[in-house]
């Protein structure tokens, strides 16, 4: 049966946040909204983003990704929470947990930042700086990279 879920990955302070990394496990398309610090309304920032090219076959389903959080109309360094929700249309993962793994959330003025820091990180075997967050609408505590500020 086809599926839709989310994550809340809510912050304890007002929180910079401009790219997004992860391991996708799944999800055929994904679409990420922010909550801004102290204002009680959602800000789309990432639509219906295609991670699967088709989602009933699995040869990109575990890609990894890196979607710029970015909206002229919000303020993404002021973020109280972040929800992405995961889609999966396909009957044919039923069994398959749709989540995204090694989620992690920085501030970097470029992709390419963000990538060279996954780099280094994998080759000095540091552990990544963010948190493993899986499907449903519980909470994850966040964590975000430094990229150098």
């Amino acid at each position: 049966q086809p599926c839709r879920h989310h994550i809340d990955v809510e912050f304890t302070e007002p929180t910079q946040v401009n790219f997004v990394s992860f391991k996708n496990h799944y999800t055929a398309f994904c679409s990420i909204k922010i909550k801004e610090w102290m204002i009680d309304s959602w800000v789309p920032l990432v639509e219906d983003k295609r991670l699967m090219s088709d989602p009933h076959l699995e040869h990109d389903a575990q890609d990894n990704y890196i979607l710029h959080l970015d909206n002229p109309a919000c303020d993404t360094s002021r973020i109280q929470c972040i929800r992405l929700y995961l889609s999966q249309p396909s009957p044919l993962w039923i069994h398959v947990k749709v989540q995204l793994k090694k989620l992690t959330f920085y501030r970097a003025a470029t992709a390419e930042e963000v990538w060279a820091y996954i780099d280094e990180e994998n080759k000095s075997g540091k552990a990544v700086l963010g948190r493993e967050a899986s499907s449903g609408g519980g909470n994850v505590g966040g964590n975000v990279g430094d990229m150098g500020e």
